[in-house]
């Protein structure tokens, strides 16, 4: 028997995707498509456009497009750092040799933060993985408690 409901997700009048959840062109094909349509453009002609008004017109707003599209800045990345710590030692205990680091000037203070977090991080992993082993434990016995009932 064939379901003669409408399904309550069906799209109508009410009910539509929302604007940035729809698949389709980008919007970058749309421009390139409204300036050939328009001009009668390519993407290459647009970048000629682009580059001539920057420099030969010495247009500011688009030679800095050019330098942003041709040369973008780079990520900022953390320098390397070396310091000795006790691999055995309890987070806490590395943590305080880094607030120690950085107090001294050995490393920077957005370099300990970051160094820190990555204890922190992993911490919270190794607790979870502590977690579950006992959980599995506890589990394997109330499962031996079970085959005593029998």
């Amino acid at each position: 028997m064939a379901n003669i409901n409408a399904p309550s997700n069906a799209f109508g009048p009410g009910n539509q995707p929302t604007p940035g959840n729809t698949r389709g062109k980008s919007s970058k094909t749309k421009i390139l498509n409204a300036l050939k349509k328009k001009m009668n453009w390519s993407e290459d002609d647009l970048y000629e456009h682009i580059v001539s008004e920057a420099f030969v017109n010495n247009n500011k707003d688009m030679i800095e497009i050019v330098i942003k599209t041709a040369v973008p800045i780079p990520k900022t990345t953390l320098q390397p750092v070396n310091f000795q710590y006790d691999r055995n030692a309890a987070y806490h205990e590395k943590c305080e040799v880094i607030l120690e680091a950085v107090a001294a000037g050995q490393i920077a203070p957005d370099v300990g933060q970051e160094l820190i977090y990555t204890i922190k991080h992993i911490a919270s992993i190794h607790e979870v993985t502590e977690l579950e082993k006992r959980l599995n434990d506890l589990e394997d016995l109330l499962r031996g408690f079970g085959d005593l009932n029998k």
